[in-house]
C-alpha cells in the first residue's frame, strides 16, 4: 500500500475521533450480541412474532450496532417487505451488548442478520403464554407476552368462542394490522396501528365497530397489570384483588361483609368487616392489623 494511502485512511480515522465518531468495522475480537437472546433465539422470536414474514421465505437485515447497544442504519438487503414490516423487526430488537476489538475497547460494527419466515405447519399455539377465559370456561383473550409487555398478535373472544377481532402488538404498543369480525365470522373492519394511533379510515358503521374494540381493550388494560395478572376480581359472593405477582392483596365476602387484606407475602396484614353505613360502604365494627409475623400491632374500632 502507498504511503499516500496510508496517510489517507490515518487522515480520516483521526478525522473521526476528533469529531467523536468512530468507524464502522466489518468484523471485531468480540462481536455483538442481542442483550436477551443468542442470535437462534432471536431469530426464532421474530419469526413467531412478526405475522407479516412469509413462511419458508429468506430475509437478510443489515445495521451498525453502536457503541452504546443501540441499532442505526437499520435496513433490508432483499427489499421484499413492506417498509411497516421492516419496522416492526426492528422494533422487536431491543438494545444489543456492543462489540469490542482485541484491546477490549467497544466499537461500532456493521451486522448481518438472517432471519427466514416459519413454517406454517410447524407453528403452534405453544407460543401464546397468556390466556383468560370467561366463567363458561371460553377462552376470552389469548397472546404472547415478552418482558411483560404484550407482542405479536392478540385475539378476544365473545362467550360463546366466536373471534371478536385480533390486534398486532410491539412492546405492549398497538402497531400493526387489526381485524375486527362479524358475528357471522366475516371480516367486517381492517385497518392498522403505528405506534398506538389508527392510521386507518373508516365508514361511520366501521366508527362504530373500531370504538367499541378500543373500550374493550381499554377496560381489558385497566384490570390486568403489564404481565397479565388480573387486578381485580368479582363473583356473587366475592370480591378478590391481586399483587401484580398474583398473590392476592384483598378478599371481601360480600354475603357476610368480611375483609382480609394481605401482604405482597401472603401472610395477613388487616381484617375486619365492611358494612353499609352513612349512605356508603365503610370499614365498621373492630378491624385488626398484624405485622408480617403475624403479631398484633393494632386494633381500631370504627
Amino acid at each position: 500500500m502507498s504511503k499516500i494511502k496510508l496517510i489517507l485512511i490515518a487522515l480520516a480515522f483521526s478525522l473521526n475521533c476528533v469529531f467523536g465518531q468512530q468507524p464502522v468495522l466489518s468484523t471485531a475480537t468480540y462481536m455483538p450480541k442481542p442483550s436477551h437472546f443468542t442470535i437462534d433465539e432471536l431469530n426464532n422470536y421474530l419469526r413467531d412474532h412478526i405475522n407479516c414474514l412469509k413462511p419458508n421465505e429468506d430475509y437478510n437485515f443489515q445495521f451498525i450496532v453502536e457503541a452504546d447497544g443501540t441499532l442505526s442504519d437499520f435496513k433490508q438487503i432483499n427489499e421484499t417487505l413492506e417498509k411497516i414490516c421492516q419496522l416492526k423487526v426492528k422494533m422487536m430488537m431491543d438494545k444489543w451488548i456492543p462489540a469490542k476489538d482485541k484491546n477490549n475497547e467497544v466499537v461500532r460494527v456493521l451486522f448481518n442478520l438472517s432471519l427466514k419466515g416459519a413454517n406454517k405447519n410447524s407453528v403452534s399455539e405453544s407460543g401464546e403464554n397468556f390466556i383468560e377465559k370467561y366463567s363458561n370456561d371460553i377462552v376470552h383473550v389469548k397472546g404472547s407476552l415478552f418482558n411483560n409487555l404484550k407482542q405479536g398478535s392478540w385475539t378476544w373472544y365473545s362467550d360463546n368462542g366466536q373471534v371478536n377481532f385480533k390486534i398486532s402488538f410491539i412492546d405492549g404498543i398497538k402497531n400493526g394490522d387489526y381485524t375486527i369480525y362479524s358475528k357471522d365470522g366475516s371480516i367486517a373492519v381492517k385497518g392498522n396501528y403505528y405506534n398506538g394511533k389508527n392510521t386507518t379510515s373508516h365508514t361511520e358503521n366501521e366508527k362504530g365497530l373500531f370504538n367499541r374494540m378500543e373500550i374493550e381493550v381499554s377496560r381489558f388494560d385497566e384490570n390486568h397489570y403489564s404481565n397479565g395478572q388480573v387486578r381485580n376480581k368479582e363473583t356473587s359472593e366475592e370480591q378478590i384483588t391481586y399483587f401484580e405477582n398474583g398473590q392476592i392483596s384483598s378478599n371481601l365476602n360480600l354475603k357476610t361483609g368480611d375483609k382480609k387484606e394481605y401482604y405482597q407475602s401472603g401472610k395477613l396484614k388487616r381484617k375486619g368487616k365492611i358494612g353499609f353505613v352513612g349512605g356508603g360502604f365503610r370499614e365498621t365494627g373492630e378491624w385488626v392489623e398484624y405485622d408480617e409475623k403475624g403479631t398484633v400491632i393494632k386494633k381500631k374500632v370504627y
